[in-house]
């Protein structure tokens, strides 16, 4: 009895396998990735104090031109020489 569930094991791991082989693989597209031309390239500066990268429109500069993340980082530059 175990020697049947064995082989009945046996033969449900070899049918998957063959199933798995005639499974159609996906296409590969014939152009390489190009990027959309319509979105400009994101400038990224770090926080003066923390240096996490964000975007430039979306930080806070000071009058020397640093760049910020949050305005209680842009009060501390501000202390700082």
């Amino acid at each position: 009895m175990l020697s049947l569930l064995f082989k009945g094991f046996i033969l449900w791991i070899i049918w998957h396998m063959l199933r798995a082989m005639m499974r159609p693989s996906p296409p590969i597209p014939s152009q390489p990735y190009q990027p959309d031309h319509a979105s400009p390239d994101i400038l990224m500066q770090p926080c003066h104090i923390c240096h996490t990268y964000l975007p430039v429109t979306k930080s806070l500069r000071d009058q020397q031109g640093r760049y910020y993340c949050c305005e209680l980082h842009r009060q501390a530059g501000d202390s700082k020489p």
